[in-house]
């Protein structure tokens, strides 16, 4: 492989000398026994008490008064100066407070950043300790960490601290660029046939730099990171699915993003094929097709790739299901019977195929106008049968959750009940029509059966009911080409749901963050005045409360949208066409 890795050429450090450390030689510390803490009794106190003791403590080197040789650590230039105390409080607000806003709805099971990515980052920082370094990709998600905490700790601080700001800022840089560095020698490593690294710490700390990316709101070099990922897993990450959990559950995260990115990536300058700042590549001709592969590599293969790479845990009731026939049914309190996708982002993958299936129609039909237009013929419409289909298949797709239920002074609906074995629980699931129709009803009292409905359910709903208004907007503008101005009750009803969840997550102290790909996509459709102001408070409120840029450059890009389809006069100005050419889509990332 060529080990051609130029484009993210690192700051050089400040300190470029290792120094040494050696072990403390002082006096161990006594302790009075009078203070009830015991004193190391001296080899004196055994003798005459015990003959063959004090002859066992007299001969025994082990018990030589004489201090240990020092050992002197030899720490790597860029982590010489790592200041624990800060490190200490940026791992605790990443953990604590970052980590719930990577997921839209809270979770019972741990995360990957709980599973994964904070353990590695323990357990880099022991071997730094330890040995002076922690290996390059290790490392590079160790910085990545760090440096999205800084740059988040920096947007939600305080306005009126103008000192301790900028500085939270320059530590989150400073991370970010040791952070490239060692992914850069790490990667050339692996280009260079080196096996000194683990694929699950690569692809961790590849993932992290995506998420320094987002959080940061600097996202020119997202792309290249999805893109180098797409290499690694197609180079080596394969035949690796059936073999471990937390593989499958990186592969995971990088169809999440990587799905919602493709819908707007391929409208931008980079999106035919050229990798933007390629890290990994293939050296010998017999890889070339697999180096050469377009953006969407493995986007594009739709339903293969999501069975191969998102191969779901067996049922925990699989026995009984292989006896009755019956599908186990999925319990949304627990996350029983889900996929390991369907557990971490709460998105059943029916309706995520459904988006990707969307970008690549839309991507092959863009490509057919193109050709239309140079050669000046048009022919028929070669897609007319895959877009008829994916029509009758997005407008067919049913959210398997009901509607939340009203209070018990307006419930008058039938339910029916379903017991989940794993969490206990009783599910009260009314008609679909028992909501009012005058607004949202947020009292999450009992039952007319004094069952109180699960919150988490409530939540999906809208969640799922947002996503799934917002894919049909997208495939009536940018396949079907439909005029905006129909597609106005799906953006409203995309906004209502993105507020409908946002307040039940409110009163329910949830801390998770909202998706931004459904927010941008019914933004630059809508012109009725009111759902704008909506939808632009909702990117301001999504920014102060996650302290994640992302919701604020996706808020910028709606009203470049806006203020461009004014000045054109003309409603149906592609949004893709307004931000391409003020090159916002290369730096634009919604998760």
């Amino acid at each position: 492989m060529e080990a051609a890795l130029n484009d993210l050429d690192p700051v050089p450090m400040d300190d470029q000398q290792a120094w040494e450390l050696s072990y403390h030689e002082g006096p161990m510390i006594e302790m009075d026994h009078d203070d009830n803490n015991w004193q190391l009794p001296s080899h004196a106190s055994f003798q005459g008490k015990d003959p063959i003791l004090s002859a066992m403590l007299t001969s025994a080197d082990m018990f030589s008064p004489s201090p240990p040789m020092p050992m002197p650590i030899t720490y790597s230039p860029d982590v010489s100066d790592l200041d624990f105390d800060s490190i200490r409080l940026l791992l605790d607000r990443y953990q604590h407070t970052l980590v719930p806003y990577f997921v839209p709805v809270r979770i019972r099971a741990k995360s990957p950043w709980e599973t994964l990515h904070i353990p590695k980052v323990h357990e880099t920082l022991g071997e730094v300790m330890v040995r002076g370094d922690g290996g390059n990709a290790r490392l590079a998600l160790t910085f990545a960490v760090l440096g999205a905490s800084a740059f988040h700790l920096d947007i939600l601080r305080p306005r009126t601290n103008a000192v301790a700001g900028p500085l939270w800022r320059v530590l989150g840089d400073r991370y970010r660029v040791r952070a490239k560095s060692r992914l850069k020698s790490c990667l050339r490593n692996i280009s260079s046939g080196k096996k000194e690294e683990d694929y699950k710490d690569v692809l961790v700390a590849l993932l992290s730099m995506v998420t320094i990316s987002v959080v940061s709101g600097e996202m020119d070099e997202a792309y290249a990171y999805l893109r180098d990922i797409e290499r690694l897993i197609a180079l080596y990450g394969v035949d690796k699915i059936r073999k471990s959990v937390g593989v499958r559950m990186l592969h995971s995260t990088f169809l999440y993003l990587r799905t919602l990115q493709a819908s707007i990536g391929i409208f931008g300058h980079s999106a035919p094929g050229a990798m933007l700042n390629g890290h990994l590549r293939g050296s010998g001709d017999g890889e070339s097709a697999s180096a050469r592969a377009s953006a969407s590599m493995l986007a594009s293969q739709n339903a293969g790739l999501w069975t191969e790479l998102l191969q779901a845990e067996e049922h925990s009731d699989s026995t009984a299901t292989r006896q009755t026939g019956d599908q186990p049914r999925v319990c949304h309190s627990c996350g029983a019977n889900k996929s390991i996708f369907e557990q971490i982002y709460s998105v059943p993958e029916s309706l995520f195929l459904l988006i990707s299936r969307a970008t690549v129609l839309t991507q092959e039909v863009q490509r057919l106008k193109q050709e239309q237009a140079r050669s000046g013929h048009v022919d028929h419409d070669p897609f007319s049968v895959k877009v008829s289909q994916l029509e009758t298949d997005i407008c067919g797709w049913k959210n398997d959750i009901d509607m939340p239920m009203p209070g018990p002074s307006q419930n008058t609906a039938r339910t029916n009940t379903a017991h989940c074995s794993n969490c206990h629980l009783t599910i009260s699931r009314p008609d679909a029509e028992s909501e009012s129709e005058s607004g949202m009803n947020l009292n999450l009292d009992q039952n007319q059966n004094g069952q109180r409905p699960p919150l988490c359910e409530a939540l999906l709903y809208h969640f799922r009911e947002a996503l799934h208004a917002a894919l049909l907007i997208y495939f009536y503008r940018c396949v079907r080409n439909v005029d905006t101005l129909f597609l106005q009750q799906f953006a409203e009803k995309t906004i209502e749901h993105l507020l409908r969840y946002a307040e039940y997550k409110r009163q329910s102290l949830d801390p998770s963050s909202n998706l931004c790909w459904p927010g941008f996509i019914a933004g630059c459709e809508a012109m009725d005045p009111k759902s704008r102001r909506r939808i632009s408070a909702w990117f301001t409120a999504e920014t102060a409360q996650t302290g994640i840029r992302m919701f604020e450059v996706a808020g910028q890009a709606v009203q470049q949208v806006w203020d461009a389809r004014e000045l054109a006069n003309d409603r149906n100005l592609p949004w893709s066409q307004v931000l391409k050419e003020s090159r916002t889509l290369d730096k634009l990332v919604l998760s």
